[in-house]
């Protein structure tokens, strides 16, 4: 179990590394631009998480990767949400099959390691709350940068375009479904972790 569970968090991480570096190498105008992406962002840290799962002993013994790796699982679903519901059919340079790592491999092999290699501490619900914070950033950066370099990521985000209430609706919309994911996640996580160590 532990050497396939090695095998799929190292190329897994591997994958995520080359989408992002051959997307970077072939599609990329404006470096900062790109790493202002949410979506490029959650994949960064989901290619670390398992870089670290794959490749340092004894983690087994560090309980806090289990919150990152579901703070992780969280951004990738929020984002592929997002791509599905509101940026799919928008024009993009984007080739498609970076796209489906990005939105559907990516997520979908989160959800499977975390449904399977569940938290190996029980994870309380006001962790939801700290998982928040890094989004939270996010936007701050997003809006204070967008204001110097008129640049905003997403359409939804650009008050130029849209106001800041809506900016700040859509914001507290996405923040509210990122908690109630993330709610779900820790209560998955912590009845499947029970389970298994109830059949030791």
């Amino acid at each position: 179990m532990k050497v396939l569970a090695w095998i799929f968090h190292l190329f897994f991480a591997l994958l995520a590394l080359y989408t992002i570096a051959f997307d970077l190498a072939y599609g990329v105008d404006n470096v900062v631009n790109y790493f202002s992406l949410f979506t490029i962002l959650s994949v960064g840290l989901a290619s670390l998480a398992f870089l670290y799962l794959s490749l340092m002993r004894n983690q087994g013994k560090n309980t806090a990767i289990d919150s990152i790796r579901g703070a992780v699982t969280a951004y990738l679903l929020v984002s592929s949400a997002v791509y599905f519901l509101l940026l799919k059919d928008l024009p993009n340079s984007t080739l498609p099959w970076i796209n489906t790592v990005f939105h559907q491999i990516m997520p979908t092999v989160f959800i499977a390691d975390w449904l399977i290699l569940p938290p190996k501490k029980h994870l309380k619900l006001k962790e939801s709350f700290k998982w928040l914070v890094f989004p939270v950033v996010y936007l701050g950066y997003i809006l204070v940068r967008g204001r110097i370099v008129n640049w905003y990521p997403y359409p939804f985000l650009n008050p130029g375009t849209s106001g800041y209430t809506s900016v700040f609706g859509y914001s507290a919309v996405m923040a509210i479904g990122g908690l109630l994911l993330s709610s779900v996640l820790i209560v998955a996580g912590n009845k499947l972790r029970d389970y298994s160590k109830s059949g030791d």
